[in-house]
């Protein structure tokens, strides 16, 4: 006697041909639902398995049966209606295997099959099929819960899975979506007035899954494991029974956040600009907040939901506010079977313990969050586990929150977060949460709009003093006397100090050249002085005392090339400071010793010294001796080199440890070359122009003095001004943020190590 699949195998090439009566087909249409049962639950999950049994791809088995179904299933003289019914129920049990496939391998979300020469949604054959009644008659049938462990006289379990049973209106049943191992039907109650509500979501498992024993286990208990957290103000769906082929819920109206993020409007940016890429501020502060929400009202419950993915998480607008809600809690089983590597699909949102072993502590929603947080926000993790490069510029303090939420290993979640452990962890996370994205918001706030003000952001300070200053005042009112808030005020002061000394030395530039030019205008600033010094009038007389000799004055050509390169230096010197380092530092709240500690104090003093130094380095030839602006160049070109080459060890020695630790936040690579690391040769390189030209002009070599200040003042103003100091300047941050991070989570991780270590002794 032939087997199911045998006979099946022979009527779907009956049907696909529309060849007159045939033995297969007479033979299925006596079928009853066991022997379809059998057959279905003999269906291969995966492609290559189903064009071994049935000589035929997913996709052409879906073309060919779908056709048949537009033309021919009403008026099939060979088939009952039952068997047809039957027929359409197997056909979305291929779509689904189909889509299953495509969203764990390939991560496709929206699955197309190309039907009679054109392409018709998965969804939509889906939805077509569930219209049918005959179909509809099939689902009631192959559903029934007396097929399968719980059946009658099997305990509470089977008896909740009856009484739910009851409860569906089968003629209501309308296909709602596709998901990993199911399809999710919605209808009405049977019962309304003994139903928690008037609607219901039917999760059917796509049939041969219920031979996987993990997740038929899963389904079977659903209701037993979670019916007792889904009361009416619950972030969870209200779920009525379960069975291992099934799990009966309340609908939840709303989108997915899945379908809410593939609708918003997709702008690829250019590769040039990748890093500085516009953040969904919105939608994160919105949507991330109800999320943090829901999460922590769950864990109030004692509850984890262990696959936070999009699609399990339904997105309701109240119009003012967003609110969050659950669906499929529990473990997907699947994750253990993706493909190595980065994970696919919805498979990248479950904790790398959840897809290694199938099961997760309460660590495992850690990471999923995070990995939401960034979806939301329009970014995703690199293929090595580290944070996209603009997470750090939209804020360092929410990078160091996901950050802190991401890494691969348990143990390092919520490593740098302070977290008190008599308190809900996620409303802590949330309280951190808030403060950031109130940090944003100002700071998007100060963001450049329009051309005038698109203008002024090239200013050498671009409002840095006080932006600093809102966002410190910000932080004043959120927190009181803080690590981070004495910090940012330390930041400012240094802010402060840059911007005042860049426009003394630009104020100091433009009057001298002014002077030589025979240009005689009322410097305000000369006029104070000379009130201090009790001397009268406005003119430069206090410091002619402090001119050495050969210092003529006026002498416009002769101190010209002193003027441009003083000016340009000025400019490039406080952009670079104000638009690169004037929010960083590497120190921390803890101490550092041998190495990190050294590298650490130098890279404080050097990031500080670019606040003061090269200023210094305009205003001393301009006051005491023109002819020395070569030197002043030299040394100001020099004293960068060796502050960048401090940068690039800080960042080395950091990312070694952490790559040594396991800290997956950092890339993979072993040191991957930043923008500090491109600019160095560079650098090198005019210095050591910059050193012979120098040389060569205090030698009385080279005449041409004014050809070679033009030249470094073009290089100055187009390349370190506009590129470095400019478009260079969000690069920069982002990866020097990334190792001063890191670094401050080596830290913690030392220190809990040494807390732990003492716990054990005592």
């Amino acid at each position: 006697m032939p087997k199911p699949t045998e006979l099946l195998t022979a009527a779907l090439s009956a049907l696909a041909t529309e060849t007159e009566a045939d033995d297969a087909l007479a033979a299925i249409d006596g079928w009853k639902p066991v022997d379809w049962r059998r057959a279905l639950l003999d269906l291969p999950l995966d492609e290559r398995g189903y064009y071994e049994r049935f000589e035929v791809d997913h996709r052409a088995a879906i073309a060919r049966l779908w056709d048949w179904w537009g033309k021919a299933r009403e008026d099939d003289p060979r088939l009952r209606p039952e068997t047809v019914g039957c027929f359409g129920f197997y056909l979305l049990m291929v779509v689904a295997i189909h889509c299953s496939e495509r969203a764990r391998f390939h991560g496709d979300s929206d699955v197309v099959v190309d039907v009679g020469g054109r392409p018709v949604p998965a969804a939509a054959i889906s939805a077509e099929l569930v219209e049918d009644d005959w179909v509809r008659r099939a689902i009631e049938q192959l559903y029934d819960p007396k097929f399968g462990r719980a059946r009658s006289g099997d305990g509470s379990e089977a008896k909740q899975a009856r009484k739910g049973w009851q409860k569906i209106d089968f003629g209501s049943l309308r296909f709602h979506r596709h998901g990993t191992t199911s399809i999710i039907l919605r209808g009405r109650s049977a019962r309304p007035e003994d139903s928690p509500s008037l609607e219901i979501a039917f999760k059917c498992l796509i049939y041969p899954y219920q031979r996987q024993a993990p997740i038929a286990m899963a389904t079977r208990s659903y209701a037993s494991d979670y019916s007792a957290f889904t009361a009416d103000d619950s972030p969870m769906a209200g779920v009525w029974a379960s069975h291992e082929s099934w799990i009966l819920m309340s609908f939840l109206p709303g989108q997915t956040l899945a379908e809410r993020l593939r609708s918003r409007p997709k702008v690829p940016p250019s590769a040039r600009k990748v890093t500085i890429r516009q953040i969904d501020i919105e939608e994160l502060d919105r949507l991330g907040g109800a999320l943090l929400y829901a999460l922590s009202e769950m864990e109030k419950l004692g509850c984890r939901h262990q696959d936070l993915a999009p699609s399990n998480i339904i997105v309701q607008d109240r119009g003012d506010r967003v609110q969050i809600r659950f669906i499929d809690l529990g473990v997907n089983h699947l994750y253990t079977r993706t493909l190595p590597g980065e994970p696919l699909g919805e498979a990248k949102y479950a904790a790398p313990e959840v897809r290694r072993v199938g099961r997760g502590n309460g660590e495992a929603d850690l990471y999923s969050l995070g990995r939401l947080l960034l979806a939301i926000s329009g970014a995703e993790l690199q293929p090595d586990g580290s944070l996209p490069n603009h997470t750090y510029v939209l804020s360092i303090g929410m990078a160091r929150l996901i950050e802190d939420l991401v890494d691969a290993r348990p143990g390092y979640r919520l490593l740098v977060t302070p977290i008190d452990p008599g308190r809900s962890r996620l409303d802590q996370v949330s309280e951190v949460f808030r403060r950031e994205m109130e940090l944003i918001r100002e700071s998007a706030r100060l963001a450049p709009e329009g051309a005038l003000e698109k203008l002024r952001s090239h200013s050498p300070g671009a409002g840095t003093v006080s932006r600093q200053g809102r966002i410190m005042r910000v932080r004043k009112r959120q927190s009181g006397d803080s690590p981070h808030l004495r910090q940012a005020q330390r930041l400012q002061r240094w802010a402060w100090v840059a911007a005042v000394l860049v426009w003394a030395t630009a104020a100091l530039v433009v009057t001298w050249w002014a002077e030589d030019l025979g240009i005689s205008w009322q410097a305000k600033w000369i006029e104070m002085v000379n009130n201090v010094l009790a001397k009268a009038g406005t003119d430069v007389k206090p410091f002619t005392a402090m001119r050495l000799h050969g210092y003529d004055m006026p002498d416009p050509m002769g101190n010209l090339p002193a003027r441009i390169v003083g000016a340009s230096f000025a400019l490039v010197n406080a952009r670079l400071y104000l638009n690169l380092f004037a929010e960083l530092s590497p120190l921390s709240q803890l101490p550092r010793a041998g190495r990190q500690r050294l590298l650490t104090i130098a890279t404080e003093v050097g990031l500080r010294s670019m606040a003061v130094l090269p200023s210094l380095s305009v205003i001393v030839p301009t006051l005491f001796q023109g002819d020395w602006w070569t030197i002043s160049t030299q040394l100001s070109l020099i004293w960068t080199a060796v502050v960048f080459s401090v940068f690039i060890a800080f960042e080395r020695d950091t990312h070694r440890r952490a790559r040594a630790e396991g800290l997956s936040t950092v890339p993979e690579l072993e040191f991957p070359p930043g923008r500090l690391a491109r600019w160095r040769p560079t650098l090198i390189l005019y210095c050591v122009g910059a050193l012979g030209m120098g040389t060569l002009i205090m030698l009385g070599l080279v005449q041409d003095v004014l050809v070679y200040a033009c030249f470094v003042t073009a290089i100055n103003l187009s390349i370190y001004y506009f590129k470095s100091a400019g478009s260079d300047a969000p690069r920069v941050r982002t990866e020097l943020s990334r190792a001063f991070l890191a670094a401050e989570r080596l830290d913690h991780l030392k220190a809990r190590r040494a807390s732990e270590e003492a716990a054990a002794k005592s």
